[in-house]
């Protein structure tokens, strides 16, 4: 693997892409191996958009996953958070995992294939993306908390949909800077977001 890794990065030196790819593949490794030194850093939020996104989720938050050899312990209680991305964001905010798979393979570099139908977040779900979430404790559904802005817009327009931006005050908010990661964000109004990352 790791020979594989140096003449991914030995081919591709001179392609900025191509080794920021190269980059998230590192990244997207240490995220999936669920490495404890890593947790708190990966610059990856694993989420699902597919047709079973909301079983997938369940699964994975609960630590059981039928769908794989690995398991782990079960969890008591998590949270399965509701939030949405803009299409047009794409190799921005977010990546399609698949995306992510053909490109390092296009590489050389090896890679699961997306059964999940996986969307990796960058860096973090925004609260003005954040719908809401569902609690689960002992393996039961005990609540669903709606992102209180929301309703904010739902009452003042009638034709607010999700996907609609709303503006939350984030002008406290402070963004760690004891990562490895050099990341640019914009602010739009009252609203933060990714505008550019090294």
């Amino acid at each position: 693997m790791i020979k594989k890794l140096y003449s991914a990065i030995d081919k591709n030196s001179d392609s900025q892409t191509d080794l920021l790819l190269i980059k998230d593949w590192i990244c997207a490794v240490l995220h999936t191996a669920g490495t404890a030194d890593f947790k708190n850093i990966s610059p990856w939020v694993s989420a699902t958009a597919g047709d079973e996104r909301y079983k997938t989720a369940y699964f994975f938050g609960m630590g059981y996953f039928p769908f794989s050899r690995r398991n782990a312990q079960i969890n008591k209680r998590f949270v399965i958070f509701d939030t949405w991305v803009n299409k047009n964001e794409e190799h921005h905010i977010y990546e399609r995992t698949q995306y992510l798979i053909d490109s390092f393979r296009r590489l050389g570099l090896p890679w699961y294939n997306d059964k999940h139908h996986e969307i990796m977040l960058k860096y973090a779900i925004y609260p003005h993306r954040l719908i809401g979430y569902y609690y689960f404790e002992n393996d039961n559904l005990l609540y669903y908390k709606v992102n209180p802005h929301y309703f904010e817009y739902i009452n003042d327009d009638a034709h607010f949909a999700i996907g609609d931006d709303i503006s939350i005050d984030q002008s406290s908010v402070i963004f760690p800077a004891d990562n490895p990661y050099n990341v640019i964000y914009s602010r739009s109004g009252m609203s933060f977001d990714v505008y550019d990352r090294r």
